[in-house]
């Protein structure tokens, strides 16, 4: 619920002009309850079985949200119940109950006391349109994970609408009306039901939610599960979803450019049976994690931090442009000269999924040193080919600024000259020289890999899935595409959930590897080369544990590119190209990656 100026989001669609008003205490902004809230703006709906207030608590000075009810009213000890059980939820995302009174002898009412928080609610936002895929994703997964550990202690919400979450202006959600607007809104029913079948009214209104973010419409019931009633007209501001002969439309079938993966998960949550045999999803804490793969690394609250600042008009609900948002750009802060500027073409894969690429845009690249080392130490020079003709003018010019004054042209000219002839001719006479050996001793070339796949085992502590869609952007010879690892937060070591991650490339047959060159994401990785520390020639390289296989060499905090050489006896089937530290993305986040393997080998 947003507690801004709009009544309407305590009403309930299936109960309009059903409660009896009369016994409402009167109550007056500037006055007391309690002798410690004062009320400051009335916001409830004139139908609604309570008044709901904005109020000031003059003890702990914060403003709060008071639902005032009547002294004897037949609900007034229901709602009471409620409110001091929906004390149990602690989760942030939850606007929590701070006190509920019962009205002493006098007393114009009984009260309870919630968090105020200003925001908008998800009904208020849908009336510009629907919400962008990873928005849609995002608050979904929210209520879901909120409402899971509930659900293990017997406590449903049975009322989760667009109208009872809320984003607020950090672009964060809360959660309202936990219990209270059940008892607020009791229907036939609701105490008899058991617990399963209450858990999944929830669930089910998870995903009517998320089908409403997806097209701006209210998932009509006919198809659906039995728990789903049939939406006919205007529910939380939105026209009911179409339907064909058939039943219920699916979210893509309704508004072209929905995420496959969300329309799938919209099947699982509100169809009796799923389309083509996908599992059923019944359970919250199902949906979170079904949610979560989805989304990734993926975060909207950005995203909605924008729509809350900046909030635009209704919007045409045809022709939408799919995975953007609903809104006109908003203002964005000054871009600091040191960062690449982002790519606006942004979103899910065909699939619907989001990788962290993708839910963090596509970077522009910029250009980089390449870092080596010399017999001195490390040293940086200017690759060749990332010198443009500008920066061949540059250096021209000062090498005709550096010639010293009276040095005439002709002499230096021929000795330039004579010196090139040399160096050429020798080279010429070197290329004689082992052109008849060459077959014989192997000249080093280039080893194209014939498979490479993601190494993230379980036994380490991974899930066997960092970005597997991602991993041929390794060896495709593209420098400008890559294999992202996942963001990890608050420890360059990858969180300290795991010694490290990588890829792994088939060589195809035993090969004597002499070097391999790999081009990285960003700068500062720790990089090394692994073979197989049993049975180099098997067809099937050890994925189980990182403590098969053997280290050949390796790099700490490695620029951009970086060669590897394993001793020269290294010959192996599968290399390992293992990353054990990542580089910053931000300031607790950590994201590495790999462009580009090169195999040098005989």
């Amino acid at each position: 619920m947003s507690f801004e100026d709009s009544a309407d989001r305590y009403r309930d669609p299936c109960h309009s002009g059903s409660h009896e008003t009369d016994d409402l205490p009167h109550l007056s902004a500037g006055s007391f309850l309690g002798g410690r809230y004062r009320l400051d703006q009335e916001l409830s709906h004139p139908e609604s079985s309570s008044l709901t207030w904005r109020a000031f608590d003059t003890k702990l000075h914060r403003p709060v949200l008071i639902h005032a009810l009547p002294p004897h009213g037949p609900r007034t000890p229901a709602v009471l119940d409620a409110a001091m059980r929906a004390a149990v939820a602690t989760d942030s995302r939850f606007l929590r109950v701070l006190d509920a009174v019962v009205a002493e002898p006098g007393e114009p009412a009984s009260w309870v006391v919630s968090e105020y928080a200003p925001g908008k609610s998800v009904e208020e936002l849908l009336g510009a349109g629907p919400l962008s895929a990873l928005e849609a994703a995002w608050i979904a997964h929210e209520i879901a994970d909120a409402m899971a550990p509930l659900h293990a202690q017997g406590v449903f919400h049975e009322r989760i609408s667009p109208g009872t979450v809320l984003v607020i202006s950090t672009g964060n959600l809360k959660i309202s009306g936990l219990l209270i607007e059940a008892a607020l809104h009791p229907r036939q029913g609701d105490i008899s039901r058991p617990w399963p079948d209450r858990e999944a009214a929830d669930v089910t209104d998870i995903g009517r939610v998320l089908y409403a973010c997806l097209v701006s419409r209210w998932p009509n019931g006919r198809g659906h599960r039995p728990s789903v009633e049939p939406a006919t007209t205007m529910s939380w501001g939105l026209p009911p979803a179409p339907t064909d002969a058939h039943g219920w439309l699916t979210p893509r079938e309704v508004r072209a450019g929905v995420s496959p993966a969300l329309d799938v998960l919209c099947d699982q949550i509100l169809s009796e049976v799923p389309h083509y045999d996908e599992v059923p999803v019944r359970t919250a804490n199902e949906t979170a994690q079904s949610l979560g793969r989805i989304l990734g690394s993926a975060d909207a609250a950005a995203d909605l931090e924008r729509r809350i600042r900046f909030p635009v008009g209704p919007a045409s609900r045809a022709g939408e442009e799919p995975w953007r948002s609903d809104e006109s750009p908003a203002p964005m802060p000054p871009q600091s000269p040191d960062e690449p500027e982002r790519d606006e073409k942004y979103g899910p894969d065909e699939e619907g999924y989001w990788s962290p690429e993708a839910a963090a845009g596509e970077w522009g690249r910029r250009v980089e040193p390449v870092a080596w080392t010399g017999p001195n130490g490390p040293r940086t020079i200017q690759s060749p080919q990332d010198c443009s003709e500008d920066d061949g003018a540059e250096v021209e010019a000062r090498l005709v600024k550096a010639r010293p004054d009276g040095r005439r042209w002709p002499p230096m000219f021929m000795v330039l000259v004579a010196v090139v002839m040399i160096v050429c001719l020798v080279a010429v006479g070197m290329r004689h020289i082992g052109s008849g050996t060459s077959q014989a001793s192997g000249d080093p070339t280039v080893v194209k890999p014939t498979h490479v796949q993601e190494f993230d085992p379980f036994k380490d502590g991974g899930d066997a899935k960092e970005n597997h869609n991602q991993v041929k952007l390794a060896v495709d010879g593209n420098p400008s595409t890559a294999w992202h690892t996942v963001v990890y937060r608050n420890s360059a070591k990858l969180g300290n959930l795991k010694p490290g991650v990588g890829l792994v490339v088939d060589l195809g047959r035993v090969t004597e590897v002499t070097s391999v060159k790999v081009r990285l994401v960003g700068s500062g990785t720790s990089v090394s080369l692994w073979e197989p520390g049993h049975d180099a020639s098997s067809d099937q390289p050890p994925m189980k544990t990182i403590k098969d296989w053997t280290r050949v060499a390796a790099v700490s905090e490695a620029g951009t590119t970086v060669t590897l050489k394993p001793p020269a006896d290294t010959k192996t089937r599968h290399l390992l190209v293992y990353l054990t530290k990542l580089p910053l993305k931000s300031a607790t986040r950590f994201q590495g990656g790999i462009a580009d393997i090169t195999v040098i080998g005989a």
